[in-house]
């Protein structure tokens, strides 16, 4: 689960940089600009070998007092903080992220995420990634908290 999380967290992050790359100029530039930026929370993820959805969970934290997070910032910053039921914290990252809304694609340094929808309440993340000689795809579905 761990590892899944991480590859969650990934995926969010690449999301980020997707909306953050767009501008009032765009095609829909009548409807507001849908931004990354925020505290977002993972729901759920769904894995996947070659199209076949294989492993579908719906995220639960281990104490709602303190929710794992992920947040991305108007200065193209993000933080990811993991905690465990005591709140004490079990994972921590800091970089810089940015989203090429052309591709949909967030790059943050721990590397790229295609960005598959993003609402001003929902984020949904898609990385490809290998384990144990197969090709699989973590879909990660996140809720926007703040």
């Amino acid at each position: 689960m761990n590892k899944t999380k991480k590859l969650s967290i990934l995926l969010l992050f690449l999301t980020i940089g997707f909306y953050t790359g767009c501008s009032k100029s765009d095609d829909n530039s009548d409807q507001p600009e849908i931004s990354i930026v925020g505290k977002w929370k993972l729901t759920k993820y769904e894995i996947y070998t070659n199209t076949t959805l294989v492993e579908t969970e719906n995220y639960v934290e281990d104490n709602n007092s303190c929710p794992d997070l992920t947040e991305f910032k108007n200065d193209a910053t993000y933080s990811e903080v993991e905690k465990d039921a005591n709140c004490s914290i079990t994972f921590s990252e800091t970089g810089t992220y940015s989203y090429n809304s052309t591709t949909k694609i967030l790059t943050t340094n721990s590397g790229s995420i295609n960005v598959l929808t993003l609402t001003n309440q929902n984020l949904t993340t898609e990385t490809d990634y290998f384990e144990n000689g197969f090709a699989q795809k973590l879909r990660t579905t996140y809720v926007k908290i703040n």
